[in-house]
């Protein structure tokens, strides 16, 4: 038989042709082995050696390995790859003449991985089902290492498109590849039509959770809801086999709750990514100063989504107050969160076999913190603490379970033995007791054999191949007592066993085994009890997830003096002093320009902002909408102060970019974005929006921004509207909730100055050729682009003019239609001849080139 085809390959053929999509971690002895074309693969990601099974035969098998002890290190990195893998144990011990029982316990892949290791402990990692039906788009999602499971039903591709882009999943899990979301998404993509059902929609939820309804969940049996939801559960209970966690009923979540944040106004405003690096600056870096996983995953989703019910943002502020001015309270708190543990995930881990001894101990101290933390929340005086520490559950019985069984300083593994403590389990205690015994023997048999034998160099070992024997010197062999039955020849020493060694290494070893068989039974036994208050502690978790974020909001209104802004359901935006959060950081608080903002939903709801390039214009405008938004989240804003009406949306089109992955132009990524804002936006909505218009030709763009900002206008959304085209000044003259404002700059001597500072009126020149100037462009350059300026600025104020009049009112195409429609109802054309119909339908045609 050739060394590809032993029976030991042949069983790991067989168990690969199931898992055919996965790299297979086969499990021999203390290694997870890897053949053929997974060996290849995973040495090339894993970077480690790529050997083979007899190499000097005709055709040697490709072999690589990694230790099961250090395994999740190299499962991560072949899951951050976009790899699946399969993991293979062996389910008994080999009985002679039998090869060892072999099968998949559980399939890693990168949206299902439990272990935290890999993960970003702050950011989630979630697998999603997206389908596109009938009825619309339909996406579930779900956190297996949180338990977080929640799905959407956005009405646009545009709104599933942004519910992706903001959940970041993992790994998506479609019905058909014609599912896949459009603009080249980077998780991994997995097509299961086999898991999509059509005929029962909800068979997954309900046989899972073994519910009679989904009306719990929020959604009917027979939605789109139910259709993805089921699908992801089943892919989950598919992978995870025994190992599946405790997962909460999927909650249907309504696009419409909270402040709505598409995904270009995230890019644009850099809130979780810099638009230009990979590891720049952004919001999320610079207000977070959480102190557990937790905190800083709410934190996250607190971004994503702030609040757009006025009476619960000033709550937050509240309690962020509170903590701001009692900072003995503050300390207190963040003493305690930095020795909690990820409660939501140590909770998932530990509702799964896959828990690990110190999960228990970490668990315990976390509950531990979790108490002291709700008394200390006692002296708050704010009604959102108060409500806070009134809900943490830090359930005391399960910490005192866990004290009571495991030991405090617990191995890494329940097969090391020592993760009972003493005193727990009476036959673990005896059987400790008898091997205490035993290594005292050997401790004292190690001693008579050297007084016996005369024989000082004497000593007895153990290693885990030849168990324990007597270990003498070649030059004192001669004084070897008959007895003695050699074991193992060193090349400088012998080794030898005798009957009363051996019977005791038996009794040794068979304690040894009993008592790691015991303490499996009691730690699982102990982690069902955990498990079953999972829901719970999940809860525990949430409410000091939330003491966590609003504890990160003083510390970062502390550090970088920020206020406490007053949010009313009027439509002003007063701030006085602004400051962009994340700039001041870059450039010190000292040399950042801070501004004052004045807004309403009446006569200065549009501020149109003109000035040159680096001016400051963009920043001043991106820093309005981060104010506005860290407002409503609940934090204290880098104003002086700061009064704000509570937007329903916040809408910013910022830059130039494309989107190459959609088919998409610079400038048709820029009318792609205005065209969503100008559908989605409202009276209560603010829009931030610079140099519209500017990616295509100048009487083009000009237009389109004109008639962009008057419709705007009309809708009441507070705008802030930065652009070089200062000519649209003019839109005063016909619009009265248009205001003038340009960033000052200061020209003198050939020099321009720019001043960072908003005021009132508009600027008379872009000042373009000066910032050549600055760039470096040569001197012959910038004076042929002055003379060819001098030769256009006379249609300047016939331009200007033209921008000050009357927008024309559209064609009335409503009208149009209902008069062609009322000429077709006048046609009796049971009694109309074929010319007669011609006639007819040329009229018609007529009327609507017309039209």
């Amino acid at each position: 038989m050739s060394d590809s085809s032993t029976p030991m390959l042949e069983q790991y053929r067989s168990i690969k042709s199931r898992y055919p999509d996965t790299i297979l971690f086969f499990r021999l002895g203390d290694f997870y082995e890897m053949f053929f074309e997974d060996a290849k693969t995973a040495a090339s990601i894993l970077g480690i050696t790529l050997t083979s099974r007899n190499k000097n035969s005709p055709s040697p098998v490709p072999l690589c390995g990694v230790p099961f002890h250090s395994a999740d290190g190299y499962l991560s990195k072949l899951l951050s790859s976009g790899r699946k893998v399969a993991i293979c144990e062996q389910v008994d011990s080999a009985q002679h003449g039998k090869l060892v029982e072999r099968r998949v316990v559980k399939v890693l892949t990168p949206g299902t991985a439990l272990d935290s290791e890999g993960f970003e402990s702050k950011n989630n990692n979630y697998i999603a089902a997206f389908a596109r039906r009938a009825s619309g788009f339909h996406l579930a999602y779900c956190d297996i290492s949180t338990g977080e499971f929640a799905v959407y039903s956005p009405e646009t591709e545009q709104d599933a498109l942004g519910a992706l882009a903001k959940i970041e999943p993992s790994e998506i899990l479609l019905r058909s590849a014609d599912d896949a979301p459009r603009g080249g998404a980077s998780a991994l993509l997995t097509v299961r039509d086999d898991l999509f059902d059509e005929t029962n929609p909800s068979r997954g939820i309900k046989n899972h959770f073994s519910v009679s309804s989904t009306g719990a969940c929020g959604f009917d049996e027979n939605s789109g809801a139910a259709f993805v939801c089921s699908a992801l559960v089943d892919y989950l209970r598919e992978t995870q086999m025994d190992y599946m966690p405790v997962i909460t009923l999927p909650a249907f979540h309504s696009l419409r709750s909270g402040v709505q944040i598409d995904d270009s106004t995230r890019r644009n405003l850099e809130l979780m990514r810099p638009l230009n690096s990979d590891d720049g600056p952004t919001l999320v870096k610079t207000i977070d100063f959480t102190l557990t996983p937790m905190g800083g995953r709410l934190l996250r989703k607190w971004i994503d989504r702030p609040l757009n019910d006025a009476a619960r943002i000033r709550a937050r502020l509240d309690a962020v107050e509170n903590l701001v001015s009692d900072k003995d309270l503050a300390e207190r708190i963040l003493r305690l969160l930095k020795g909690m543990g990820d409660i939501e995930r140590l909770a998932g881990r530990i509702s799964t076999p896959s828990a690990r001894p110190r999960d228990m101990t970490a668990l315990r101290d976390s509950l531990l913190y979790a108490r002291d933390l709700k008394g200390e929340l006692a002296g708050a005086s704010a009604g959102l603490l108060a409500s806070v520490r009134d809900s943490i559950d830090a359930l005391p019985e399960v910490a005192e379970e866990i004290g009571k069984t495991v030991s405090d300083e617990p191995p890494a593994s329940v097969a090391e033995g020592g993760v009972i403590r003493d005193g727990r389990d009476s036959a673990i205690d005896e059987l400790r007791s008898l091997l205490g015994k035993g290594r005292k023997w050997i401790s004292d048999f190690e001693i008579r054999q050297r007084e016996e034998t005369g024989i000082q160099s004497l000593k007895v070992g153990y290693n885990r191949i030849f168990g324990y024997y007597i270990e003498v010197r070649k030059t004192s062999l001669e004084m070897v007592p008959g007895h003695y039955v050699r074991k193992q020849t060193l090349a400088s020493a012998e080794r030898f066993v005798t009957p009363e060694l051996a019977e005791w290494e038996q009794k040794i070893k068979t304690a040894e085994e009993d008592i790691i068989t015991l303490e499996k039974r009691a730690f699982e036994l102990l982690r069902k009890k955990v498990a079953a208050r999972t829901d719970a502690l999940r809860a525990c978790a949430g409410r000091v997830a939330v003491t966590d974020v609003l504890s990160s909001f003083a510390e970062c209104a502390a550090r970088n003096g920020y206020t406490k802004p007053e949010i009313t359901d009027g439509g002003e935006i007063e701030l006085t002093d602004s400051r962009h959060p994340v700039v001041e950081q870059v450039l010190g608080r000292t040399d950042f320009v801070s501004n004052d903002i004045s807004m309403d939903r009446d006569m200065n709801r549009f501020l149109l902002i003109t000035g040159p390039n680096m001016a400051g214009k963009s920043t001043l405008i991106r820093q309005t909408a981060l104010i506005v938004l860290m407002a409503q989240m609940g934090s204290f804003v880098p104003c002086g102060e700061a009064v704000i009406g509570a937007v329903d949306k916040i809408f910013t089109r910022v830059g130039a970019s494309d989107n190459l992955a959609r088919g998409l132009s610079t400038f048709m990524s820029e009318m792609v974005e205005t065209a969503y804002i100008m559908r989605n936006c409202t009276d209560r909505s603010l829009v931030i929006l610079d140099e519209i218009g500017r990616g295509t030709g100048t009487f083009d763009g000009m237009s389109i921004a004109w008639a962009v900002a008057g419709h705007l206008h009309d809708i009441g959304a507070r705008t802030m509207f930065a652009t070089h085209y200062h000519e649209l000044a003019n839109l005063t003259a016909d619009n009265p909730g248009v205001k003038n404002y340009n960033v000052a700059v200061k020209t003198g001597g050939g020099a321009i100055v720019f001043l960072k500072k908003l005021i009132p009126g508009s600027s008379s020149h872009s000042y373009g050729i000066d910032v050549a100037a600055l760039a470096g462009v040569p001197q012959s350059i910038l004076e042929s682009a002055r003379a060819m300026l001098r030769s256009l600025e006379g249609m300047r104020s016939e331009m200007s003019e033209v921008m000050g009049s009357p927008r024309p009112a559209p064609p009335d195409n409503d009208g149009l239609l209902r008069s062609v429609a009322d000429e077709i109802e006048k046609i009796d054309t049971m009694n109309l001849t074929p010319s007669e119909a011609i006639g007819a339908i040329e009229k018609l045609k007529r009327r609507i080139r017309e039209g």
